[in-house]
């Protein structure tokens, strides 16, 4: 009996549960699996991404009445964007950067739709469970690492991607959910709640160990807007990350600090490479770099994706990075000023009206958990991508999904879902879904059918595939 009301349950919520489903098992399966390197990761999002846009022409949803006033302005950035592609020097790479922005965004509106109560919990658990994972690898190598006395690299320890801060980047929309959970033990009973500080800690350890200074300005710009905003109804969310975060620094302290020196009476065989780092890392040299293209561009700038081109006659081999690390900068050098202009606006009017809508005199205790976990994940993501790849790289793209659909749903929990009965706009998505397949397969079949797959980390230069270069 149970077999069958699943079945039927299944069938009946199956439009809803299917971009859950999907969605959750790429952003809390995928980092755990070790084989699948930065390009599988990419073809997972793609794939996600092309199943989205053929299937929302037979939802009959208008997605459209979701945008509200800003689709307008969407669509004019698009238009910019296609304008800039034309004009720019590859046309393919351009084309394939702007349809995969074009269905991000449409990724979350639709994915919106299906959030409930239910499927966010079913999500964060999901979550939790890959954190875990990751955790015992981390300290797997930890400890083999503590005994073998080899020297490694920081990379090591995130087997899952090519470079720590691709992990980086994808971590710091995920650390304010197990805050959440703490808080919120009546969701997860079945978790041990000394099981579950234990996990949180640990994510935490990882953080710290990352060492990247970035994402520790960025936290703490989180959590100064989340007090700001919503004032003592943070309070128990505020002192609960201070607690998991402190005791993860604390215990990442006697991790690569204590445990080394008292087994070898010299912790300089882990610290060597965990050492803070104190320049820039060349992020100077792209930051002025890509103002330069902005100057020289201010229109429709040099193309999307475009930072990524290589002038074979004038390749600088020291600065060979596809990507400014700066969000603000890179979308104005490769989009043009007007549209860094109206995506600031958009960015703007969206976090104006959600801290309308949810602010420590209109949010409910209710609602105040989920709504505070939100607006630190994406206050820290955005912080975060002025100084890193956070809107560049596959992971960090799929968890910009997740978040932001979340943020819709909740902002919009008391709207209906909207029947759009001449929903034949709609279907142009399925030849924008076929243009982007037909652009990326000769792309997707060099990858998917060479049996060398493996990465040289020394030689990662990460855009749209691991190899960013574009000519």
């Amino acid at each position: 009996m149970k077999e069958l009301y699943f079945l039927f349950y299944i069938k009946k919520h199956f439009n809803n549960l299917f971009p859950v489903i999907l969605l959750t098992s790429a952003i809390s399966l995928t980092p755990t699996l070790t084989h699948l390197n930065y390009d599988h990761k990419r073809i997972i999002e793609v794939a996600i991404l092309l199943i989205f846009l053929i299937i929302i022409p037979f939802s009959k949803i208008s997605l459209i009445s979701y945008f509200k006033k800003s689709y307008k302005l969407f669509l004019f950035v698009c238009l910019l964007g296609l304008i800039s592609s034309l004009t720019s020097k590859n046309l393919e790479y351009a084309l394939i950067e702007l349809i995969t922005f074009f269905s991000i965004i449409i990724s979350c509106i639709y994915t919106s739709i299906s959030w409930n109560k239910r499927y966010i919990i079913f999500s964060v658990l999901a979550l939790f469970i890959g954190f875990t994972v990751l955790e015992i690898k981390f300290y797997a190598y930890y400890f083999a690492f503590i005994f073998s006395n080899n020297q490694f690299s920081i990379h090591d320890f995130f087997p899952s991607f090519a470079n720590a801060r691709f992990f980086n980047q994808y971590q710091i929309w995920t650390l304010p959910f197990l805050t959440f959970i703490l808080t919120e033990q009546s969701l997860f009973k079945k978790i041990n709640k000394y099981f579950l500080l234990y996990i949180a800690i640990s994510w935490w350890v990882i953080f710290f160990t990352t060492g990247s200074r970035g994402a520790v300005l960025s936290v703490v710009t989180a959590l100064c807007l989340v007090k700001f905003f919503f004032r003592d109804k943070s309070s128990e969310f505020i002192k609960v990350t201070l607690f998991i975060s402190i005791s993860g620094f604390t215990v990442y302290q006697f991790l690569f600090h204590a445990i080394p020196y008292l087994i070898n009476q010299d912790s300089k065989l882990l610290l060597d490479s965990l050492e803070i780092r104190l320049q820039s890392s060349g992020r100077v040299f792209l930051w002025e770099k890509a103002i330069n293209f902005t100057i020289n561009n201010p229109i429709l700038g040099i193309g999307p994706m475009h930072f990524a081109w290589q002038d074979i006659n004038n390749i600088t081999p020291s600065r060979h990075l596809n990507h400014p690390h700066n969000s603000f900068l890179q979308w104005g050098a490769e989009w043009g000023l007007i549209s860094l202009s109206l995506i600031s606006y958009l960015i703007i009017y969206s976090l104006r009206k959600w801290f309308t809508k949810f602010n420590y005199k209109t949010v409910t205790n209710t609602d105040a958990p989920l709504a505070i976990t939100l607006t630190f994940s994406v206050i820290s993501a955005l912080t975060y991508s002025l100084f890193s790849g956070v809107i560049v790289m596959p992971m960090s793209q799929l968890m910009w999904v997740f978040i932001i659909s979340i943020m819709i749903a909740k902002y919009n929990d008391e709207l209906p879902i909207k029947i759009n009965n001449s929903f034949y706009l709609n279907y142009l998505l399925i030849p924008i879904a076929l243009f982007y397949f037909y652009l990326l397969c000769p792309q997707l079949i060099e990858i998917i059918f060479n049996d060398d797959t493996s990465t040289i980390r020394s030689n990662l230069a990460p855009r749209f595939w691991v190899d960013g270069d574009i000519f």
